[in-house]
């Protein structure tokens, strides 16, 4: 146990509660919600503000764990990931945005469209001695593109 009072206690995903958290999330998926940008947007913004109201017991974990200084743990770990979120969140639409793709002239009449939609549950699994922001970065660009996660 940790004595930094910024730091929440660890505790584990009971096995036993897996499965259901699956079907919660694949019936999320099928229900068609996650097609939705604005669905999406909405989870990138919690992610966001998960990352900002939590920064100090990110830079007090990365310090405990990996003894890395604070200014570089809030550069690396906390200011990258909100940029690449904010950034994520700014190009959303163009790359969801249809696709026109080239078509030989016998289907150009069909007007076929690349449809950018979810594909299904992603499961993350985070390598503890590597930085959070590898793990949320990931975290990120997959519900910026899919689906729902189990992180």
């Amino acid at each position: 146990m940790s004595s930094n009072p910024l730091l929440m206690t660890f505790s584990t995903t009971p096995v036993d509660s897996i499965p259901s958290i699956y079907e919660q999330l694949t019936r999320a998926y099928f229900s068609g919600k996650t097609r939705d940008p604005e669905f999406r947007k909405i989870q990138l913004r919690k992610l966001y503000y998960a990352v900002k109201d939590n920064s100090m017991r990110i830079v007090a974990a990365v310090k405990q764990d990996l003894n890395k200084p604070n200014n570089e743990a809030m550069m690396v770990e906390v200011s990258w990931l909100e940029k690449d979120i904010m950034y994520t969140l700014q190009h959303l639409d163009e790359w969801m945005a249809d696709e026109k793709p080239d078509t030989p002239f016998l289907y150009k009449l069909m007007k076929p469209r690349l449809k950018k939609e979810p594909i299904g549950t992603v499961l993350i699994i985070g390598y503890l001695p590597l930085p959070t922001y590898w793990d949320l970065t990931l975290t990120a660009s997959w519900a910026a593109r899919l689906t729902t996660l189990f992180n």
